[in-house]
């Protein structure tokens, strides 16, 4: 296994779900690519008397893309975050091609997109900005509510600096 490719690793756990932890996206880059792969067999099939100039260009994009992405998982250490750029490229191109393909192309490009996206946000960093909004700090919303946090913690800090010696209190100023 160690001598494969990222995508024959990736072709071998095909069916095997695995979160995106520990180098195990592969399962989704060939799934990723095979439904894409199938999203451009069902426009040809549905176009097979004659194309269109703008969507054979969307196709070709696609192809393109596709292409890039089958030579990048031919790398064997591949590190998986580099991926995040082909996910804006081909978010880019699905709005595009929302246009100028058939509904059931562009809805099963979204769908493969979509299953390729969501392991790989956390190890992107994608869902930081998720991750911040739901175990971020509790904060105080206004001005007001900051001057008496400061002030609470004025007088937190103020008993904290005292001690006490043979049962008397001693206040320690550092001001």
């Amino acid at each position: 296994m160690a001598e494969m490719n990222f995508l024959e690793r990736s072709a071998s756990r095909r069916g095997i779900k695995a979160s995106a932890f520990g180098g195990s996206v592969g399962v989704q880059l060939f799934e990723f690519l095979w439904n894409i792969r199938k999203v451009v067999k069902q426009w040809l099939d549905e176009n097979s008397q004659g194309f269109n100039q703008t969507s054979l260009t969307r196709i070709r994009e696609a192809l393109d893309l596709w292409r890039d992405l089958v030579q990048l998982g031919s790398a064997t250490d591949l590190n998986e975050s580099v991926f995040h750029v082909y996910l804006s490229l081909f978010e880019k191109w699905v709005g595009n091609a929302t246009k100028e393909l058939p509904q059931s192309c562009v809805s099963a490009a979204q769908s493969a997109l979509q299953a390729f996206q969501e392991p790989l946000q956390l190890t992107t960093g994608l869902s930081m900005e998720k991750m911040w909004v739901a175990l971020r700090p509790s904060v105080p919303k206004s001005l007001v509510a900051w001057e008496q946090y400061l002030l609470l913690k004025g007088i937190m800090e103020r008993f904290d600096n005292i001690r006490v010696e043979g049962g008397l209190l001693i206040s320690i100023s550092f001001a």
